[in-house]
């Protein structure tokens, strides 16, 4: 007796789902991996005073960086969809705010939806930071500015590995 193609069609179609899923799953944590290592080498070029204009570019990169792994735990975890959504919605216009305006609206969350959900706020860190390291890299370049742009890194650093 031969099988039934359209008992093995669906067969077929679990199996690719849940290949497709842990995919996604080490896509993922390969891009917090990334992320992490990413941010760790622009610590290490603010303390070895590179550019703020270079300094900037890699904030930049960060911050896409960081999108990337947002989309990809907004699916991981449903709960965190809707406010990480709107941090993505917000990213462009996080680069266009003051040093004191980003810290209020997208530090705090102000300008975000209510959320108790500590993950959805790590997550939501992985742009809000290396936009501050942006902001921060058209201020004066001095040890202040500096100090304040490592601190917004290791402060991500710290907890991006929690996403996994």
């Amino acid at each position: 007796m031969r099988p039934s193609f359209s008992l093995l069609l669906p067969i077929l179609v679990l199996i690719s789902s849940c290949a497709m899923f842990s995919n996604d799953e080490r896509d993922l944590n390969k891009n917090i991996s990334l992320y992490k290592a990413k941010a760790n080498e622009l610590v290490l070029n603010i303390k070895g005073k590179k550019s703020f204009g270079q300094i900037r570019t890699m904030s930049n990169e960060l911050l896409r960086l960081g999108g990337l792994v947002i989309s990809g735990y907004k699916e991981k975890d449903k709960s965190c969809k809707l406010y990480l959504e709107k941090v993505l919605e917000a990213q462009a216009k996080m680069l266009t705010l003051k040093h004191e305006e980003i810290e209020g609206q997208y530090h705090e969350g102000t300008a975000l939806p209510e959320t108790d959900k500590d993950l959805c706020i790590t997550a939501k860190e992985l742009v809000v930071h290396p936009a501050t390291v942006v902001i921060l890299s058209r201020l004066e370049d001095n040890t202040s500015n500096r100090e304040s742009m490592e601190e917004e890194l290791k402060e991500v650093i710290n907890h991006v590995e929690e996403l996994k």
